[in-house]
């Protein structure tokens, strides 16, 4: 209530939060869409569909599937699907937020890992690069997919791609983070480039 009112006196903000969950009750179209239980409201799965829930219980079931599974693939590219970006990216960097946005990032980054190992395990190193590549669009400082990246460029033969991908990264993380590449990325870049 805090955040949403800050400049409410006395039980003004208890009162527009009451409010507000019945308009929002109305708009769904049924009491029992929003639930509240010990001091927090969260929205009734069995009634609201949201893109994240449908993310996570397809992300849970690739952790039960081996990726050798015939299914894992689509199961995985139809995660990615529903990934449309890191949680509520447009909002401040509220602290209740963080934790679920880098929890569901951490599981987003593993479906993009695994279906991208399951491509270059195939060594389809065009669809792992596709992967790395949309991957990197939502997440653009995720050294980790610019390595995987550099690396499916070069065994396609576009060592210079390779590099614009290291340059891409380096920028990314110098502006984004203040660092720079770590080690492990600038020894594929040199593989790249031939440097030793």
């Amino acid at each position: 209530m805090d955040s949403l009112w800050p400049d409410a006196e006395g039980d003004a903000a208890s009162r527009s939060l009451d409010v507000s969950i019945h308009r929002l009750r109305k708009l769904l179209g049924r009491e029992d869409a929003i639930l509240g239980h010990d001091g927090k409201l969260s929205l009734n799965a069995e009634v609201c569909w949201t893109d994240v829930a449908a993310f996570e219980r397809k992300a849970n079931r690739l952790n039960t599937l081996p990726a050798a599974d015939a299914g894992f693939g689509d199961l995985a590219r139809n995660a990615l699907e529903l990934y449309g970006g890191h949680l509520l990216a447009t909002e401040k960097e509220h602290s209740w937020l963080l934790g679920p946005r880098d929890q569901l990032r951490s599981r987003w980054q593993a479906v993009v890992r695994a279906l991208g190992q399951l491509y270059e395990s195939r060594t389809d190193w065009v669809e792992a690069a596709a992967v790395y590549r949309r991957a990197l669009a939502i997440d653009p400082v995720a050294e980790e997919l610019y390595r995987r990246l550099m690396v499916c460029l070069k065994e396609t033969g576009n060592a210079a791609e390779g590099v614009n991908a290291f340059k891409r990264c380096k920028q990314e993380l110098s502006a984004s983070l203040g660092i720079a590449p770590s080690a492990e990325t600038e020894r594929i870049y040199k593989s790249l480039t031939g440097a030793h």
